[in-house]
């Protein structure tokens, strides 16, 4: 099991350090017209690199949260903290798409 786990987290870092160094922005920083033809890349970077982090380092605060938590209170704690999770990934995602179009919280700070 151990083997399984290194071999998917060693496949996450090796795509992590080859496939999204922004290759499509140093295109496009010397040759526009090279980039124009390559517009997909970095919607396809990022896609690929979600994949692989699924693979290898997304699962580990799951595992994290099932071990440190005692038996009795695993359900309850697992359900709280993956909900609060969730809340604060919305929150900061909404916060930053609020402060990049309207400024910060619409105030236009």
């Amino acid at each position: 099991m151990k083997n399984g786990c290194a071999s998917l987290v060693w496949v996450t870092q090796t795509n992590r350090k080859t496939s999204t160094k922004g290759a499509y922005f140093w295109i496009l920083s010397h040759d526009k017209e090279a980039a124009a033809k390559i517009s997909f890349l970095p919607l396809t970077s990022l896609g690929i690199y979600i994949f692989f982090f699924s693979l290898g380092y997304g699962p580990v605060p799951w595992i994290m949260m099932s071990e440190l938590f005692m038996p009795e209170a695993k359900e309850k704690a697992s359900a709280i903290s993956g909900e609060q999770e969730k809340g604060l990934l919305f929150i900061g995602t909404t916060s930053t798409i609020l402060k990049n179009t309207h400024g910060l919280l619409g105030l236009g700070l």
